[in-house]
């Protein structure tokens, strides 16, 4: 029997969706997919090339490593790991089917820019003995800009279709 929030018996409801009944209805199936999946769409989201999104990544693994600060490091990094993972774990444990992408973590995005940040500038610490080696950041910067830029025009021709021929009157 599929549950219905708008039903009499609300709290058997809640009772079978605890122990493990299907809590949304039958027509509404979706898989989650897996956490890794999650991750890579919201990366693919907020850096739009996959080179970037390759960078970004070691650029996340790095920041701990070459951190003066590693305990500040590990808490950024579980700021903006720890969400994402605690909505799949919940979903997971209590079987619900519900799809969410990157626009539920958008709020996480100027963390993902920060940690990327300290993370260049601790490469670039690093690397401060090395000619050219204070570029990094800027480096990183040009190939972001011009990665969204390259994308812009896609989304522009997108957004000006003309939708008024599906529709018959």
């Amino acid at each position: 029997m599929a549950c219905s929030f708008f039903s009499a018996s609300h709290g058997s409801c809640i009772w079978q969706g605890i122990i493990g009944g299907v809590l949304t209805g039958t027509h509404f199936t979706q898989e989650i997919g897996s956490l890794g999946s999650i991750f890579y769409g919201m990366l693919g989201d907020w850096v739009s090339n996959a080179p970037l999104v390759i960078g970004s990544i070691l650029l996340l693994i790095v920041l701990p490593i070459l951190s003066r600060s590693k305990k500040n490091a590990l808490l950024l990094l579980f700021v903006f790991v720890l969400p994402p993972a605690g909505l799949y774990a919940f979903c997971k444990l209590l079987k619900i089917g519900h799809f969410f992408g990157s626009k539920y973590f958008i709020n996480f995005l100027p963390l993902f820019f920060i940690s990327l940040f300290l993370s260049l500038k601790a490469i670039e610490a690093r690397l401060e003995r090395l000619p050219g080696g204070n570029r990094l950041t800027v480096l990183f910067l040009i190939f972001l800009i011009a990665s969204n830029l390259i994308i812009l025009p896609l989304y522009y021709r997108s957004e000006k279709q003309d939708f008024r021929g599906l529709f018959s009157t």
